[in-house]
């Protein structure tokens, strides 16, 4: 789950963003390299919250799911 949210999410967030630097600012601005790498470290940073989030969502629910099995 939280390989999954990196990847996908973090790497959708970061192509999404990628493409709109690059209609804005041009790949040949002097600052693209710099900006590039600041989408990936915000977009890392976001994909694993999201997947960490989704991680404990999933695992609250599978427990209240659990116990609500076990009762009579």
């Amino acid at each position: 789950m939280l390989l999954r949210g990196v990847l996908f999410w973090g790497g959708l967030m970061f192509f999404a963003m990628l493409v709109m630097l690059a209609v804005k600012f041009g790949i040949g601005h002097p600052r693209f390299p710099l900006l590039v790498g600041v989408d990936a470290g915000l977009c890392l940073i976001g994909g694993l919250v999201w997947g960490l989030t989704t991680w404990f969502l999933n695992e609250r629910l599978y427990r209240a799911l659990l116990i609500s099995k076990k009762l009579p």
